[in-house]
């Protein structure tokens, strides 16, 4: 598996665990063990996405 791949299914988990990452933070008054904005992970599995995207299409058009 590539590392786009694993990286899509990474973030993937860290926005499924927010919630989690949020209670904890709050719990323990921790501001830095809160979790990165809904907005962040969701521009980095976008650019990730385009990536792992354009990498299949060059395989599929033998560009690689």
């Amino acid at each position: 598996m590539s590392n786009d791949a694993l990286r899509l299914l990474q973030l993937q988990k860290e926005f499924q665990d927010r919630e989690t990452a949020t209670s904890l933070a709050q719990m323990y008054s921790r501001t830095d063990w809160s979790p990165r904005s809904e907005e962040e992970i969701a521009v980095e599995y976008a650019a990730t996405l385009r990536r792992l995207l354009s990498s299949a299409e060059a395989i599929d058009s033998g560009q690689l």
